[in-house]
């Protein structure tokens, strides 16, 4: 699409007012001037135009009619005018306006729809062309534009643009499509296609004028095509198009609905500030409306047009092969060339479709998945005959049509290939196929040429292609071994007999070698040389063996569970093309041999699809709870599986069993047929081996089992030293250097991960296998764990170094239960855990944390312990960030309570006094009566403690520092300056030289500084320094602390008193949105950032969006601070000018009133009217022992 200069106003350059003047072609301007005349219409342009790819013009205007012949005594009106040229259609697009308008949701039409105007009917041109009078939804245009005009302006990977997109899929997805208007539409592939294609793909079409150059691509189409980047031929769509020879798939079961039919950037109109209201998205040009469309196609078309947008900036072909790829597989393959901005948009629009898919709970999303393919497939077909692209690009997309018809017809056959699996019609003429609750077995490949026995095949009857193409790729690309590694039971060995079914006809012979061990290898290449008729004796002439089998064509030999790379390493043959190896193993140590590919296992969607196939009338959430207590670990599912068929046992009760016994339940369900082992024999066989070999490796296991899924860094284990368990602490004792020999000795039996610099982590169902052994082996590894990371505390978390250890350590603590224990220096670390979520923002869950550690700790050691007055102080802490200040001063005057004990000056209990001197500062400048009395006695408190503290620890100490901080904020509050300002200047010049620059607590300090600055006038010292610290604290904080929302609004009110409103806005509309989910909706500091949002939108001309938010605000203060607070007054005397713009005077003037009554009492008491110092700053309190 292209488009004018949006929005441009007639008075500020050449664009004519008058209407006529903007059309372009004669006959819809001598139509549009008669019709008129004859109806005594004026059109004035109203600085709004696009251009549609249609060559359709639409532009905003002025309309007055005249109802007696005077000018303006009519209607008077703005509307958008839209001029179609001549198409060759017979439908007719006002009529699909109208009938979109009748059919489609109320609510959506209001919101989301050009409307005609009954009383401005459609004017007829030649070649069914239109001119059509139209009202959008809403009624404004000034702050719209197109997504193009959007996108050309700010380019595709400016923020939101990608969330702008993933919008416009789910309106026309979910918002649009109501229950009613969703059904299926029972077609196959090829009808589905040229439905799609219509007459582009007849003679004379588009698509048939381009495949004209070569016959075999639509006249008579050839099964296969070669495409740019594949190794192997493609499908030629068009052959999908003509007929079922290549699909066979039958009539497909789509879902229809409303769609656009049409739907591209140019279509879809919001606002210019996107950000704003990613919700607020309104599509217009309705030519090719329709009520029985299949609703995958909207979405196709669309990213396709977003595509086609940006594709001649894409030149490299690596690039292009890549998007390609990325179009066809979105969620499994990953793009290493495609731009972040089209990687993005991508992932939203996919990410739309998936979740309206899931959330509309029909069941359907593996025929998504098939269908989503073939209308790319269709819709890059579209793009395909568009003269207006390039050359290049117009073949691009026919090859990714090729790519869609590739992966759509792969889906199709395994959907067919399952369906025989449950229709026992499959035969086998090769291997013993596992059978599960009598379904016959798929069908071996006959074209394999197997040279050795081969194990069992499980059909897990879930598919892996994407699996089997990227080992497909490896083996292709660098001519190396590729070996697929993994820890035992994700089906390892599986994936590579199904590769060999699925590619081993590409080889003269296929070969399965067991390789567990040197010996059993060589025997294997003996037992082959006799098949082969070769007479050799291996041990002495390997060599000229595997030569004479080179010489016999080209093998694909499979090593399966090697144990090592020095085990096979002698039977790999250099640089030879005909020799293929393709190796599996538990070990992950293989970068000098071979291209390693780990296998995980299954992703949550494909283990429930294997337990819902495989257990008659499991529903897919319990299937979901199976999946997600065996750690969706292929084996383990399988064999829970065939323990649920004809089972009594239900879901809850199994995941009970495992949960309780895993031991037991890993040894039920396994088919003797077609495992040797069950998955626990196969662990245990594996522990056995690490005893005989390196039984610190078991230690060394059963200690991680006790920690948590994520990783665990090394230096928990590396700092350890002698509470390491027995044998591992005497080992390392000797070489500290040995403890990485035994990480790798368990990782290579595929029983922990090593994750790099991330550290340490194991499956969770092997962790729970290792964790169900006696009582005692159990308790002492549990302790050990715990006392590892208690000795990894850093000693608490108001430095930013230590940040990154506490993030890490954080699901181990709550993993190992730290408040059961008794160890005081586990108690320890969850308190400061529980203090590095509120020093990072996550407030809620410290104070849930602190809570719970509170009732156990009173119940086992009694109100007055020490570690219970801990738990209160922390409690205390979370409570004062979440705004419950009472309850903060409830908690806190009990700590002095029991702290007094030590003594009036004793450091704790001046410690509690200062933090209860916090709470009574927050409460009385937050809640409903800014009590004078508790703000004197914050300030006797707190002169109190600065005193104490300076003969304690002297001028420079820290807590010094921070003592006087919170004197400088109260002192600031009562407008003593002369005392507050340089106390503020003090406070920071000192925690800069104790703490530094990027210190959470110089850095409220400085911000205090700022607000003491800007109360005594020097507002533009106050700026830059207001600006400085919001840079800082959101580097060193990040978005979401509470901290970072207070400068974020302190720099705001800077910005907008410098006459800068714009930024102001987009601060605090941040700032909002943060605050309601960090703080919550009612949390003072919230309702500050509201209020002064909604202040900021009034005066940027955004009252529609000031109002409700006012009156939100208003509702909130009056609730949680009352009607007679000063900020809710503040908000009341904006919420009354707003009602008065809006011409609600009554309750306008109801409301001045109210604010007249209120004010004085206020004044009476002491409480600023000066809107500077509307936030207070916030005091700072000290960790708790």
């Amino acid at each position: 699409m292209t488009t004018s200069e949006p929005g441009a106003d007639p008075a500020d350059d050449d664009t004519p007012t008058g209407v006529l003047e903007l059309i372009r072609a004669d006959e819809p301007r001598r139509v549009l001037a008669e019709w008129m005349s004859r109806t005594g219409t004026s059109l004035r342009y109203a600085g709004w135009q696009e251009r549609g790819n249609s060559g359709a013009q639409v532009f905003a205007a002025y309309a007055e009619r005249r109802a007696d012949g005077r000018a303006g005594t009519g209607d008077a009106r703005k509307m958008i005018i839209k001029v179609l040229p001549p198409r060759g259609t017979v439908r007719r697009e006002p009529d699909l306006h109208v009938t979109a308008q009748n059919i489609s949701p109320p609510d959506f039409v209001t919101h989301h729809l050009t409307r005609q105007l009954p009383e401005y009917p459609a004017l007829r041109l030649g070649g069914n062309g239109w001119i059509m009078f139209q009202e959008i939804a809403g009624g404004s245009l000034e702050e719209y534009r197109s997504l193009a005009t959007l996108m050309e302006a700010h380019g595709s990977g400016a923020p939101g643009i990608a969330g702008l997109c993933g919008k416009v899929v789910e309106s026309v997805l979910s918002t649009w499509n109501s229950s009613d208007s969703v059904g299926f539409t029972h077609a196959p592939a090829s009808r589905i296609l040229t439905d799609m294609l219509g007459s582009r793909i007849e003679k004379g079409g588009t698509l048939h004028t381009w495949a004209a150059h070569d016959s075999g691509l639509l006249a008579v189409p050839r099964p296969t095509l070669a495409v740019d980047g594949e190794s192997r031929d493609l499908p030629n769509p068009f052959a999908l198009v003509t007929g079922p020879r290549l699909a066979d798939d039958g009539n497909l079961a789509m879902l229809r609905g409303l769609a656009h039919g049409d739907l591209h950037p140019g279509n879809v109109v919001c606002r210019k500030e996107y950000r704003e209201a990613p919700d607020d998205v309104r599509f217009i040009d309705l030519s090719r409306f329709g009520t029985d469309v299949p609703l995958v196609c909207d979405p196709a078309h669309f990213l396709l047009s977003l595509i086609a947008r940006h594709l001649a900036q894409e030149t490299a072909p690596e690039v292009r092969i890549d998007l390609a790829r990325y179009l066809v597989d979105p969620s499994g393959h990953r793009p290493t060339a495609v731009r972040v901005g089209l990687r993005d948009i991508i992932d939203r629009v996919h990410g739309a479709e998936r979740a309206w898919v899931e959330g509309s709970r029909r069941g359907l999303l593996r025929e998504w998945h098939e269908h989503r393919l073939l209308a790319l497939a269709g819709c890059a077909l579209i793009f395909t005959g568009r003269p207006a692209l390039e050359r290049d690009d117009r073949l691009w997309f026919f090859h990714l049509a090729a790519r869609a018809s590739d992966a759509y017809l792969r889906l199709v056959r395994e959907r067919r290939s399952l369906t025989r699996e449950f229709a026992g019609t499959a035969a086998d003429g090769g291997a013993p196929q596992a059978s599960r609750g009598g379904v016959a077995p798929v069908p071996a490949e006959t074209t394999v040429n197997w040279r050795t026995p081969r194990p069992v095949r499980v059909v897990y009857q879930v598919p892996r292609e994407r699996e089997l193409q990227r080992i497909h790729e490896l083996l292709g690309d660098k001519g190396r071994p590729v070996v697929i590694s993994g820890p035992p039971g994700t089906g390892k060995t599986q994936l590579a007999l199904e590769y060999c079914r699925s590619h081993g006809s590409a080889y003269d012979h296929v070969a399965w070698m067991p390789a567990q061990r040197a010996e059993l290898l060589v025997q294997s290449f003996s037992d082959l040389a006799r098949r082969c008729g070769l007479a050799m004796d291996v041990t002495t002439r390997l060599d000229a063996l595997l030569e004479c089998l080179s010489r016999s064509g080209r093998w694909l030999f499979v090593f399966d569970d090697a144990d090592s790379p020095a085990t096979v390493r002698r039977f790999l043959r250099d640089a030879d093309p005909r020799w293929t190896l393709l190796v599996t193993s538990r070990a992950p140590h293989w970068s000098q041999l071979g291209e390693r590919y780990e296998l995980t296992g299954f992703d949550r969607h494909r283990s429930t699809l294997l337990l819902t196939r495989r257990v008659d009338g499991l529903s897919s959430s319990d299937a979901d709870r199976i999946a997600e207590v065996l750690g969706d670990l292929p084996l383990a599912l399988d064999q829970a599986a065939q323990y649920l068929e004809g089972s009594p046992v239900g879901a809850e009760q199994y995941v009970r069993h495992v949960e309780r016994r895993t031991r037991a339940m890993l040894d039920r369900g396994i088919d003797s047929d077609v495992y040797p082992t069950s998955l626990a024999a196969t662990l245990d066989i594996a522990l056995d081996r690490l005893r005989t070999t390196a039984p610190e490796a078991v230690e060394l296991l059963r200690l991680c089992a006790c920690f948590a899924a994520e990783p665990l860094p090394y230096e928990v284990l590396e700092n350890a030293g002698s509470r390491l368990p027995p044998g591992l602490a005497a080992l390392v004792g000797e070489a500290p250097d040995r403890l990485s020999d035994v990480v790798k000795a368990a990782s290579a039996v595929g029983l922990l991960r090593v994750q790099g610099r991330d550290g340490l982590s194991m499956h969770q169902l092997f962790a729970r296998y290792l964790r169900d052994a006696p009582a005692d082996v159990v308790t002492q590894a549990r302790e050990c764990a715990r006392s590892l990371v208690a000795d990894a505390d850093p000693g608490g978390p108001r430095a930013p170094q230590t940040w990154e250890t506490y993030r890490a350590l954080l699901p181990h603590v709550l993993e190992l239960d730290l408040p059961a224990s008794t160890d005081p220096a586990c108690h320890r670390t969850y308190l400061h855990l529980v203090y590095f979520l509120t020093v990072r923002g996550d407030t809620r869950t410290a104070r849930d944390l602190a809570q719970d550690a509170l009732t156990r700790w009173r119940a086992a050691y009694g109100q007055d312990a020490d570690v219970t007055v801990s738990a209160m102080e922390h409690l205390a802490r979370a409570e004062v960030q979440l705004g419950n200040y009472r309850a903060a001063v409830k908690l806190d005057e009990q700590v002095i309570a029991r702290r007094s004990r030590l003594g009036h000056e004793h450091p704790d209990t001046v410690t509690a006094k200062l933090n209860l001197a916090s709470d009574l500062m927050a409460l009385a400048a937050n809640t409903a009566d800014p009590s004078a009395r508790a703000a004197r006695r914050a300030l006797r408190l707190q002169r109190w403690i600065v005193a104490v503290r300076i003969r304690q620890l002297g001028h420079g100490h820290k807590d010094t520092l921070l003592a006087q901080y919170n004197l400088a904020l109260l002192l600031r509050s009562r407008r003593e300056l002369s005392e507050a300002l340089p106390l503020h200047r003090t406070v920071h010049e000192g925690l800069v030289e104790v703490l530094g620059t990027d210190h959470p607590d110089t850095l409220r300090a400085a911000h205090g500084y700022a607000l003491a600055l800007r109360d005594s006038g020097a507002t533009a010292a106050a700026r830059r320094l207001n600006a400085e610290i919001h840079r800082h604290r959101l580097h060193v904080l990040g978005p979401d602390h509470p901290d970072v929302l207070r400068s974020a609004y302190s720099h705001a009110y800077d910005l907008r008193a410098c006459g800068d409103r714009d930024s102001a806005r987009e601060l605090l509309e941040d700032a909002y949105a943060r605050g309601r989910d960090v703080l919550g909706e009612d949390h003072p500091d919230t309702l500050r950032f509201g209020h002064w949002l909604a202040v900021v939108l009034r005066e940027t001309g955004r009252p529609d969006r000031a109002g409700p938010l006012i009156v939100d605000v208003h509702r909130r203060r009056r609730r949680v601070l009352g009607d007679a607070h000063l900020d809710t007054l503040r908000t009341a005397a904006v919420h009354a000018a707003l009602l008065r713009e809006t011409g609600d005077s009554e309750r306008a003037l109801g409301l001045e009133r109210e604010v007249a009554r209120l004010l004085p009492l206020q004044l009476h008491r002491g409480a600023r009217t000066d809107q500077a110092t509307a936030f207070q700053g916030s005091p700072v309190r000290n960790p708790g022992a």
